[in-house]
């Protein structure tokens, strides 16, 4: 896999990379400027040997395409996929508040009203993408819930 050392202020589309904010099996994800817009997005780079194998890449670009047709307050939201060098990458909105993960590290118990709060919200964004397009999210887990979001910045998205 690249290092972030060779990927940071590298461009990939329209978008300028400034810092990894994670990694994860699939890919690494940055946080990115949107040239065009002037804005901050989450930018995932999928791992080279994921975007060779056709079959992933294929069911990836559809997963892709559901989850941008998306617009639920719980689920967060997807902008545009693209591919450079032969690397696939998905961008997506930046939420600026540290993930479930993180606040669980942070602040060690979390309140009952946090937690059914956290739950009804992410039952919401399951039960929805459900039903609208019959998605299943298979990766569940206390990093992929995010909060920031200027509305409600403690309201969990799913992502």
């Amino acid at each position: 896999m690249e290092s972030a050392s060779n990927t940071l202020g590298r461009a990939f589309g329209n978008y300028l990379l400034e810092r990894e904010l994670g990694q994860g099996g699939m890919g690494t994800v940055y946080l990115a400027k949107d040239n065009g817009l002037n804005r901050h997005v989450a930018l995932k780079i999928l791992r080279a040997d994921l975007g060779e194998d056709p079959s992933f890449a294929t069911k990836f670009l559809e997963e892709v395409e559901v989850t941008a047709s998306l617009a639920h307050p719980n689920i967060i939201r997807v902008f545009t996929l693209g591919e450079q060098d032969g690397r696939l990458y998905l961008v997506m909105e930046h939420l600026d508040q540290p993930s479930l993960e993180d606040a669980m590290q942070t602040k060690g118990k979390i309140s009952e009203k946090e937690v059914l709060e956290i739950g009804i919200g992410i039952a919401s964004a399951l039960q929805f993408a459900h039903e609208e397009t019959g998605l299943i999210h298979r990766d569940i887990k206390p990093g992929n819930i995010l909060f920031g979001r200027e509305i409600s910045p403690s309201w969990p998205i799913l992502v």
